[in-house]
């Protein structure tokens, strides 16, 4: 709280106290003056026995999936509106946060049953999370995490989220933009014209231009 010049103790902003990977973690100062933060969350990946330790060791993960989860913290460590966003997750993709113009917006890589990892938002509405919706609809199946997350902007009304697929092995950075606070999106747009290997982000530069960033 003083440019820098001292820092007070760190402290957790969870609670679970499992020895499980928590990471990929992005943060948004809010108007109240606290900071939210959501990350990836293992809590339900760690292995119990010592035949399913083993198991683990051929395997991606442990015996549950990783999920999503947010929470914000003011400067002593105290946790407030802590969430669980969605239940089943990419294992290692970078997540991302904005102020939408309802509440915050958070993007991340999904996880469906038969390995669907496709680019998903959800907002925060009234102090509730709402049911995660789907965006681009690239239908990527791939059996591990490509470690390649996504990026939002938000401007007013206007949301613009940027990430990479290689679906149907044809390696793309795709843009989308919303114009109502991230209810609806518009057809993705390409935009690398060479094969990319992604690492995006994206900001807005006025209500209809975006700039993003990607390596090809």
């Amino acid at each position: 709280t003083d440019e820098a010049g001292q820092w007070g103790p760190s402290f957790i902003p969870h609670r679970d106290s499992i020895a499980a990977e928590h990471g990929f973690v992005s943060m948004l100062p809010l108007p109240n003056g606290r900071i939210l933060a959501s990350w990836l969350d293992g809590r339900f990946t760690k292995v119990a026995t010592s035949e399913e330790a083993e198991a683990q060791q051929h395997g991606h993960h442990g015996a549950g999936p990783m999920t999503l989860r947010a929470a914000e913290f003011d400067a002593q460590g105290q946790l407030f509106a802590e969430a669980e966003i969605d239940q089943r997750v990419c294992d290692c993709c970078q997540t991302d946060l904005v102020l939408g113009p309802e509440g915050p917006v958070v993007v991340y890589r999904n996880r469906t049953e038969d390995e669907v990892r496709d680019i998903y938002l959800s907002r925060r509405v009234a102090g509730e999370w709402q049911s995660p919706q789907r965006i681009g609809s690239d239908h990527w199946q791939i059996h591990g995490c490509p470690v390649n997350g996504p990026a939002i902007a938000s401007r007013n009304e206007t949301l613009a989220v940027a990430w990479y697929t290689m679906a149907q092995d044809k390696p793309r950075v795709q843009l989308v933009f919303s114009h109502d606070g991230g209810r609806s999106f518009g057809a993705p747009i390409q935009l690398n014209e060479v094969e990319a290997i992604g690492r995006v982000d994206v900001v807005l530069i006025d209500e209809s231009t975006a700039l993003v960033t990607f390596m090809e």
